[in-house]
């Protein structure tokens, strides 16, 4: 009865692409990885994007409707991809990996998502597997971000 198993198994685990890679992780960040962030963004990004993320004179603002539309619903690791081969503007990818993430983790909670207790990775791999939400989110249902 259990003869072909194997086989079952195996070519189930072949269409899904292996668990591994099919299971999402659960977006996270902490709030000494905003403050880190912040530190960052003050220094290396306000200049154009201006102090309140979205009141630059030469940057695209970085939370609001038209970011959420950019980013949410995809993976976390496009938003990260985006700063560290873009910013800042004159010396793209100068800033450590964990800067990256920490800038990352401040735009997030801008755009309404609430920080957790695990540090979002500068894994690039690891964020792959972590989904922005569409509409942003609060302790509540509430999302500025939908009607």
């Amino acid at each position: 009865m259990f003869k072909n198993f194997g086989y079952v198994a195996t070519a189930l685990f072949a269409l899904t692409g292996g668990l591994a890679r099919a299971q999402e992780v659960a977006l996270s960040f902490t709030a000494a990885q905003v403050e880190q962030g912040r530190a960052a963004y003050d220094a290396s990004c306000a200049t154009c994007h201006g102090v309140n993320l979205d009141d630059g004179p030469l940057g695209a603002p970085l939370k609001g409707d038209a970011f959420m539309r950019k980013y949410g619903g995809k993976s976390a690791r496009v938003l990260f991809d985006v700063l560290r081969t873009t910013m800042p503007t004159g010396s793209p990818g100068s800033l450590s990996a964990e800067t990256y993430a920490a800038l990352t983790a401040l735009m997030l909670q801008q755009n309404a998502i609430v920080a957790g207790e695990t540090p979002l990775p500068a894994d690039p791999q690891l964020l792959a597997a972590m989904q922005v939400p569409a509409g942003g989110f609060s302790f509540m249902s509430f999302s500025p971000y939908t009607a």
